[in-house]
């Protein structure tokens, strides 16, 4: 199946220790330890098991972080984007592609590759496809297991 399941659901806030801490109160959900990724100077945490994911940019000096600097200076903190989890990455793109839908961004960190696309193609749903091996590998054990390498 080239579209296997939502993978996570994504959203932008403007203080990633502040936030956590927020919806680990009110949802009584285990977050993992925050991560801070220097080369796309993003920082991200996971509630993993549940699907929730927060995003911070740290700068504007990455075009991922960047387009989330953006997102927050024009609508605030929320939820951001809508993470598919699939088999293949390069076949899931020409799928979108033979539907006239083009990527902004493909990127890669450690063994993931991720497919950036603009909500305005997709009736305002942020999506991003991810391609990777089990674990996940912008969660604290998926980043030991497997090299870190950005494109």
């Amino acid at each position: 199946m080239l579209f296997e399941r939502v993978d996570r659901v994504i959203a932008v806030v403007d203080d990633i220790e502040k936030a956590k801490d927020f919806f680990s109160d009110l949802l009584g959900w285990q977050f993992d330890d925050v991560i801070r990724d220097e080369a796309q100077q993003l920082a991200v945490v996971h509630a993993a098991r549940h699907g929730f994911e927060l995003g911070m940019p740290m700068s504007d000096r990455h075009p991922i972080a960047a387009m989330e600097s953006k997102f927050l200076a024009e609508n605030g903190p929320g939820l951001r984007a809508f993470v598919i989890k699939v088999s293949n990455l390069d076949d899931a793109v020409a799928h979108f592609r033979a539907r006239g839908i083009e990527p902004v961004a493909i990127n890669a960190i450690g063994t993931a590759r991720e497919a950036f696309y603009n909500a305005k193609d997709t009736y305002g749903v942020f999506f991003i496809l991810n391609e990777y091996p089990d674990p996940h590998p912008m969660t604290r054990i998926g980043m030991e297991a497997q090299p870190h390498k950005a494109e």
